[in-house]
């Protein structure tokens, strides 16, 4: 009991673009996008980023360059009288 199917392989048809369909959803990707970058506007405080700096010396400084500390001038002593 076969019956015949028309079946055929190959590619499918193209299909036209909607030139507005595709015009909409760039417009509306770009407004969210601005919409996005414009909250930094409104609400700086809330959007701040984290700030973490570090730093790493690539040459470390010899010892010998390091400053001393002054010597403290000693005072004289004060006796009672």
């Amino acid at each position: 009991m076969a019956t015949a199917y028309n079946f055929q392989l190959g590619i499918l048809p193209e299909r036209k673009i909607s030139w507005r369909t595709l015009a909409s959803s760039y417009g509306i990707l770009v407004l969210f996008i601005l919409i996005i970058l414009s909250l930094g506007l409104i609400w700086p405080e809330r959007l701040e980023l984290k700030k973490n700096f570090h730093i790493t010396e690539l040459i470390p400084l010899p010892a010998t360059d390091v400053p001393k500390p002054l010597p403290r001038e000693q005072q004289p002593k004060v006796v009672a009288k």
